[in-house]
């Protein structure tokens, strides 16, 4: 039997955006903002039981703590787990989804937090696409940032394409090249589309 859970969380206005949770605390007495901090931080690190109890003081702190604790988590399953587990967005989604279909203080809501939370401790993590665009934003900040439209750019789409001569056959030769292509579709029909552009262009 689960002892019924406490439910007296100290929160501060913070505005217009809600609590300040900074200044505000869990039911158990912890700074919330910390609790946030902690949870992500042990999400990193792997410590998944550490990781479950910062996540549930969030959680018992409000439907606002509660709002915010998803959208963390989220935003974590993108920018934490990203490239090495791009299925992490569907799986925290769709539990966060079940977490809010159940009762209010339902303690099966917990479970799904807790599955949550484990799931992205244990999860491959790379930050790689994170760090790639924030490098990419410093550089445009700091005005070294100075990219050109790539030749294959200007393809049949756009009138200057069209005005140097750029038809099917070239959107089909080099603007629709893949690369990492799946080899195990067939070419044949790509190969009869390129055929009938030269043919079709030839006679132009």
């Amino acid at each position: 039997m689960i002892p019924k859970e406490k439910f007296d969380a100290h929160l501060i206005s913070g505005g217009k955006r809600g609590p300040n949770w900074f200044k505000s605390t869990s039911p158990y007495g912890y700074n919330i903002a910390e609790c946030i901090s902690a949870l992500v931080k042990e999400i990193r690190f792997g410590q998944e039981e550490d990781a479950v109890f910062w996540g549930h003081q969030v959680a018992i702190s409000g439907h606002d703590a509660e709002k915010f604790l998803w959208e963390i988590l989220r935003v974590h399953s993108i920018e934490e787990c990203g490239l090495a587990n791009p299925g992490a967005i569907t799986t925290i989604t769709d539990t966060m989804h079940l977490y809010f279909d159940l009762p209010e203080r339902d303690d099966r809501r917990y479970a799904m937090l807790a599955f949550a939370v484990c799931y992205l401790s244990r999860s491959k993590k790379t930050r790689y696409s994170n760090e790639l665009f924030t490098k990419m934003i410093c550089q445009l900040r700091d005005g070294d940032y100075n990219k050109q439209i790539p030749d294959r750019a200007i393809d049949v789409h756009l009138k200057k394409g069209r005005e140097m001569g750029r038809g099917h056959n070239h959107y089909l030769t080099v603007a629709s090249v893949l690369v990492n292509e799946d080899d195990s579709f067939p070419k044949q029909v790509r190969e009869w589309l390129v055929e009938r552009s030269e043919k079709f262009e030839n006679k132009s």
